[in-house]
């Protein structure tokens, strides 16, 4: 049986009666009503249902590259209609998996954000992937990378 999304659902059973609301009269509002509850006006206010979605998140180019260091940047675009319990950055020489690499967390909801990695190996590739987390899910941006500077090594003739 299909529930509807909105509008009135009428149930025609006993439970009408148990609530003292005659049977002609059961519905979800009657019910609510009689229970001295507010009457809901959908079905997500009576199943406290949220219509949300994973969120909205693109990792930009890698900058302030140096031997050890680099700057990951990144971008909550939309929270998904929940709030962003979680943001950050993975960041290593895993090209193929963001989450077999290190884990940065970084504050915030949505809007930009960066985060400088230190103690990089020099001459090294680095794989970046930003993510955001909502009660719904966690959502990826594209993968960038870029490699470390080579530390100068004097030679003396």
């Amino acid at each position: 049986m299909a529930v509807p999304s909105s509008g009135e659902l009428r149930l025609y059973a006993d439970i009408g009666v148990e609530l003292g609301v005659p049977q002609s009269n059961v519905s979800l509002g009657s019910m609510s009503d009689s229970a001295g509850f507010a009457a809901p006006d959908a079905m997500s206010d009576f199943y406290g249902y949220v219509d949300a979605l994973a969120p909205s998140v693109s990792t930009n180019a890698i900058s302030n590259v140096g031997t050890t260091t680099l700057r990951a940047n990144g971008n909550v675009t939309s929270d998904g209609g929940a709030a962003i319990t979680q943001r950050g950055f993975y960041i290593g020489t895993n090209s193929s998996s963001p989450t077999n690499n290190t884990k940065y967390i970084v504050g915030g909801t949505t809007g930009g954000y960066l985060y400088d990695a230190s103690g990089l190996s020099d001459n090294t590739t680095y794989y970046c992937w930003a993510f955001a987390t909502n009660s719904v899910g966690t959502t990826y941006g594209a993968r960038v990378q870029s490699t470390t500077v080579q530390a100068f090594t004097p030679t003396y003739a």
